[in-house]
């Protein structure tokens, strides 16, 4: 975590949703000033886990921190227009069988289910899931540049987002091909879209681009920091380098 409190010197950032953190414990801690909020596992498995970073600034506005699960936390944020109801998340992959991916939807699904109605809400993290690059029968939730083919999980995104009239962002601007792909192998042979940010179409408007896993929302929606952005960062901790960390930084982006 030091080290990724080091890299993000380099930006200028406000908050930053982390998935598979690894950490087995839940509650807030302060580094250096920094507010770190975790929701882990309780068994001491250093599994799973997610959270987020706050900002000094950003933790002016924080109304409320909700550890769910080792792959569910929530935040709330005093906004201008509206407060932020933001979701992090952290799916079951692949070798997860697909009941397991089941009790996740069906908990994020409750969890969704108590976001205040007039809140502007975003679902954000790693789905480890492909909604693919061919929208023609999902044009409902997503754009035109998503990527690569469709899977049995990108069903499981499209469906959630359906029921819950969201939006997937990442899909709905152009960019160069490395800007939108969020996941290589370590060999760096296989490219995949499986982070993604939500929101609820309400809001669709307010948003000005969105770049990887990095939203631009219009400064006028958030009250903590003029205009805001959910920036991907790339990290190395314990020799791994993590592709998984969502936050809002300002829309410059680096320093």
């Amino acid at each position: 975590m030091d080290l990724l409190l080091k890299e993000l010197n380099r930006y200028k950032w406000d908050l930053v949703g982390l998935s598979e953190t690894h950490l087995p414990r839940t509650g807030e801690e302060t580094i250096s000033g920094t507010s770190l909020l975790l929701s882990g596992r309780t068994d001491g498995t250093h599994r799973q886990g997610v959270g987020f970073i706050l900002s000094p600034t950003t933790k002016k506005a924080l109304i409320s921190f909700t550890p769910v699960s080792e792959r569910i936390a929530t935040i709330r944020l005093k906004g201008s227009v509206s407060n932020l109801t933001i979701i992090q998340v952290y799916a079951p992959d692949s070798a997860r069988s697909d009941e397991e991916c089941e009790q996740f939807y069906f908990q994020l699904q409750s969890v969704t289910d108590q976001t205040p109605k007039k809140d502007m809400l975003i679902v954000m993290g790693d789905f480890n899931a492909i909604t693919g690059n061919d929208q023609v029968d999902r044009r409902d939730v997503m754009g035109p540049h998503g990527h690569g083919r469709l899977n049995g999980r990108g069903e499981r995104l499209v469906s959630f987002c359906r029921e819950n009239d969201l939006y997937i962002t990442n899909t709905a601007f152009k960019h160069r091909h490395r800007r939108n792909v969020t996941w290589r192998s370590p060999d760096g042979v296989t490219e995949n879209m499986i982070d993604y940010v939500l929101i609820s179409k309400r809001w669709k408007s307010s948003i000005m681009d969105t770049l990887g896993t990095s939203l631009v929302v219009q400064e006028e929606e958030v009250r903590s920091h003029p205009s805001l952005a959910i920036k991907k960062t790339t990290v190395l901790e314990d020799e791994n380098v993590l592709e998984k960390q969502c936050g809002f930084c300002n829309e410059k982006g680096v320093r």
